[in-house]
């Protein structure tokens, strides 16, 4: 998957977690803790980014 779309993803999941009080407590930065699961997603190509969202399939 083009690096593009792992940036499209990673904000796409920082912007829609940034102030959930769960993710604020597990991280100091929604993009450390999203950033190995787009990785990792993207590898085993369980990503997919549309003009309208993001999924991670597992």
């Amino acid at each position: 998957m083009p690096a593009e779309a792992q940036v499209d993803a990673l904000s796409l999941l920082v912007a829609g977690m940034a102030h959930d009080p769960l993710i604020r407590w597990l991280a100091l930065s929604p993009a450390q803790l999203f950033r190995p699961v787009v990785l990792e997603a993207s590898r085993a190509g369980l990503l997919d980014v549309t003009p309208h969202g993001a999924a991670v399939w597992s």
